[in-house]
């Protein structure tokens, strides 16, 4: 007996490692969505990731990063109030592997820098006033800092159809930050003696608690999970 078999030609469909050349992908990192809205976490910045399509099996990558937070808690006269304003970018390039229709890994490395600023805010009754008046003690610390990071990362990716497809990936991370802190309080009059309470006064002058602190700092750190991205390809 004689059989003839006709090989299939390989199209953009049967393999995801076969992207056009050119073609852009966008993404964002859901981890944002679980631990902001979710859980009232604040500890995942908004970020996206934008690939362009060099080869069939490689990309350069843009990853923004930006996160800007306000955060309020008020008990009776106590007041905290948190301000974060975080911008970053990453650059890199990834090659990609295909294992099967439906899923491929890639590898690659990015270099990153953000900057960062926040302020922490305390209102408080001063527990120990130096006469027989109450104030309103307000204590804030101030911090800016400057990071540059490595990021060699590998990730896994699986199509959903085919344009979407969900990623993720870990990233080992070499960086170098300095931070520069600074805090300071400042004193307004509520009450006079035995008199009522009164809040229309002023914030008298702050005085720096201690002069600004500048630490730099050397780090490496193992992320095993960034989140799950989600991407349409163009």
């Amino acid at each position: 007996m004689f059989s003839f078999a006709q090989e299939k030609e390989v199209t953009e469909k049967d393999s995801i490692s076969i992207h056009p050349v050119k073609r852009i992908q966008f993404g964002f990192n859901s981890q944002f969505a679980l631990e902001k809205v979710f859980s009232g976490e604040n500890n995942a910045p908004f970020e996206f990731l934008l690939r362009k399509q060099t080869k069939s099996n490689q990309a350069i990558r843009i990853r923004p990063i930006f996160d800007l937070s306000r955060i309020s808690r008020v008990e009776f006269e106590n007041k905290n109030l948190d301000n974060l304003t975080l911008f970053g970018i990453g650059l890199g390039i990834e090659r990609q592997v295909s294992f099967s229709k439906k899923w491929y890994g890639y590898y690659g490395i990015e270099s990153e820098g953000v900057i960062s600023s926040t302020n922490k805010t305390q209102e408080f009754i001063t527990p120990n006033p130096p006469d027989n008046n109450t104030y309103l003690e307000r204590n804030s610390e101030i911090s800016n800092s400057i990071k540059f990071s490595v990021l060699p990362f590998i990730g896994l990716a699986f199509k959903i159809s085919e344009r979407f497809f969900a990623t993720t990936e870990f990233r080992l991370i070499t960086s170098y930050q300095r931070s520069n802190t600074s805090s300071e309080v400042a004193f307004k009059l509520i009450r006079d003696g035995s008199g009522d309470f009164d809040f229309s006064n002023d914030f008298g002058p702050s005085t720096p608690l201690e002069p600004g602190l500048t630490v730099r700092e050397f780090a490496f750190e193992f992320r095993p999970y960034t989140g799950i991205f989600l991407n349409y390809r163009f």
